[in-house]
Formats: structure tokens, C-alpha cells, sequence
């Protein structure tokens, strides 16, 4: 890791350099990127924004490898005409590889390049990640734009919990939570949000599926508005306007058991099945199906999350409220053991019927 640590050294001195720079003079990197390479060597990657006449915008990737922070650094900047500026970081990209060897170093280092800010958004990468972020996607800002409105758009729809490099940078540094980021995917010339990436202190443990990220956003943060799909017998319902939040609380008895407490309210927008749903009695069927359903997932994701040894929800900074003597080593031997009780308490408050 301190090879890794000359590398950030070096754009800490470049960014705090004094003198006066002309952004005509500079290539402003926007999007950086990080990969392990063959040899104990690595590679870095600095994606610029280049600008040719009003309003139009290419994307360029500069890339070396190397033993050393300097060594890489020196290698890009003799690729590019300009040199290279660590300004107006919007996206901070690890492959799958380098996440599970560890983020946390460079993330401390990160944290103090002032024009790195905390609003930049961290993922991690599934596959090539050079690939990634040299293909000429069709959104008009190329790489940069196309990955950060991804991440934004996903966020803003309630799709995808809230993250940034001030949200990770916490998560990480706090011994009773794991931190967590966007695990993104390339389908062709197209990137999706295809799950979760998350940690066990600072290397990448599990990826959880993008269709178990609904569950994960209502354990985590709640909803304010969200939709969410199961199945009802022999039909499918999907209930829109979701506003949810959770509750939890620990029971100490002869062991611990944690209570998880879902209350979740919302709007019928489908039922696959013509049924009254006018008559109290179906309304309520459709209730009691969706508390087991929100239920039967949720235990499954923490009991899941215990099996990896991971713990995304925070459910240690329950444990450490109610608990004097915090120790971390004890909590991470009784969290895989840990009894979870998950009780969800639903409210289907208008409804309708699409055939």
C-alpha cells in the first residue's frame, strides 16, 4: 500500500502547488481510476475532458503502469500534451480486484486533496475496468457524464441508498458499521447499477444482486418514495408510493436478539388478477402477503450479511449503543450468531386494479 500512497502524495503536491494555472494549459482530470496489475505493479487511470469548440466535449483516458506512485504518474504525463490536474473529481472508480485487496489507504488520501470533494461519487467496477472507461458511450458527455448522472439518476429514484466519498470515508472509519458502494456493470456499449459492492472494513467481502436492493435501502435508510413488487398466491402485485422506515432495537436476554421493525405504506399500482379491491378482506390478504414477503427477505439479507461476516446496516452501532464496554473483536465473534427478529407492519392506503 505505501507504493500506492507515492502515487496520491504526488497529486497532493501538484494540487497544492501555488502558482497560478491556466485551465486552457490543463487537462482537468474528472473521473480517476484504480487497478491492481501483473507483477505487483499497478495502474492508474485519469480520465480528461476535452473540449473542441462551443458546447462539444470528448473524453479522453490516460493510463501507466508501474511500481511506483511517481513512476505511474510521470508515464501519464508524458502521454498527455497537458498536464494532468487532479480538478473537479466527479467519479472515483476501483476495479473488482483492487476493492478486494483494499481501499482504505488511498481513500485517507484521497480525502485530503482539496479538489477531490465529497461529493465525488466511488464505485467499484465489475470486469475491465479500462474498458469501462475508455468506450465512447453516446450520452454527450462521454464517460464522465454517463457515469455520474448513472449513479445520481439511480439515487434520485430511490433505487440505490445514498453514497459519496463522504459517506464511504465515514463508513469505513467506524468499527460498527461496514461501508458500502455502487457495483456497476457494462452491457455492451451501455452501464447499469447491477448491485451493491460492500465491504468488511475496507476490502470488498460480498456483491449483493440489484434485485435485492429495494430490502437493502428499507434496512438501511427507508423510502420516501419507492415501488416494490411480490408475489400474491398465483398473481404478481406491485405497490407504488412506498414510504417506509425502520426501527431497531436490541432484546437482552440470556442472548442478544435484534428486533427489526418495518412499517411500510404505500399505493396498489398492479395486480396481475381482476380482484375487488374495494372489499376490506382483500385489501387486507394483499397486506399480510407483503409483510411476509418484506420479512421472509429481509431475514434472508441479514442472515445472509452474518454469513459473510458483513454488517452494511449498522446493526453494530445498535449493539454498541445499548452495550457498555464497546469492544470490536467480541461484537465481530457474536455477529454471525446474532438472532434477528424482522417484523413488518404494512398500510395499503388507496388502491386500483390494472389488468
Amino acid at each position: 500500500m505505501k507504493k500506492w500512497l507515492s502515487l496520491y502524495a504526488a497529486l497532493v503536491l501538484l494540487t497544492a502547488c501555488n502558482q497560478t494555472k491556466i485551465l486552457d494549459d490543463l487537462n482537468l482530470v474528472q473521473v480517476l481510476g484504480f487497478d491492481l496489475a501483473e507483477g505487483r505493479k499497478m495502474k492508474g487511470m485519469f480520465v480528461v475532458a476535452l473540449y473542441r469548440g462551443e458546447k462539444k466535449m470528448q473524453t479522453r483516458m490516460f493510463s501507466s503502469i508501474g511500481k511506483t506512485g511517481k513512476e505511474i504518474k510521470a508515464q501519464a504525463d508524458l502521454k498527455s500534451a497537458l498536464p494532468l490536474e487532479i480538478g473537479q473529481v466527479r467519479v472515483i472508480m476501483f476495479s473488482k480486484k483492487f476493492a478486494q485487496h483494499g481501499v482504505k489507504e488511498i481513500i485517507n488520501t484521497l480525502d485530503r486533496i482539496p479538489r477531490v470533494g465529497n461529493l465525488a461519487f466511488p464505485a467499484v467496477a465489475d470486469g475491465d475496468l479500462e474498458n469501462v472507461l475508455k468506450t465512447q458511450y453516446l450520452e454527450e458527455e462521454g464517460v464522465v457524464g454517463y457515469l455520474s448522472s448513472l449513479i445520481e439518476q439511480e439515487i434520485k429514484m430511490n433505487k440505490l441508498p445514498k453514497s459519496n466519498l463522504y459517506l464511504f470515508s465515514n463508513s469505513l472509519y467506524d468499527n460498527a458499521r461496514d461501508a458500502y458502494l455502487p457495483y456497476i456493470s457494462k452491457e455492451k456499449d451501455n452501464l447499469k447499477v447491477s448491485g451493491l459492492a460492500l465491504f468488511r472494513e475496507d476490502k470488498l467481502q460480498y456483491i449483493l444482486p440489484a434485485k435485492s436492493m429495494f430490502i437493502f435501502k428499507v434496512l438501511v435508510e427507508g423510502f420516501s418514495n419507492g415501488v416494490y413488487g411480490f408475489y400474491l398466491r398465483d398473481q404478481y402485485a406491485a405497490i407504488e408510493n412506498i414510504k417506509a422506515q425502520t426501527h431497531y432495537s436490541l432484546t437482552k436476554d440470556t442472548q442478544p436478539v435484534l428486533n427489526v421493525k418495518v412499517k411500510v405504506k404505500g399505493k396498489m399500482q398492479e395486480l396481475t388478477q381482476d380482484k375487488n379491491l374495494d372489499n376490506p378482506k382483500m385489501v387486507k390478504q394483499v397486506e399480510k402477503a407483503m409483510e411476509q414477503a418484506i420479512q421472509k427477505e429481509a431475514e434472508e439479507m441479514i442472515h445472509k450479511f452474518q454469513k459473510k461476516g458483513v454488517d452494511p446496516l449498522g446493526i453494530g452501532k445498535v449493539y454498541r449503543a445499548q452495550t457498555r464496554g464497546w469492544n470490536e473483536e467480541k461484537w465481530r465473534d457474536m455477529y454471525p450468531s446474532l438472532k434477528v427478529r424482522v417484523n413488518a407492519e404494512t398500510n395499503i392506503v388507496q388502491s386500483g386494479v390494472m389488468e
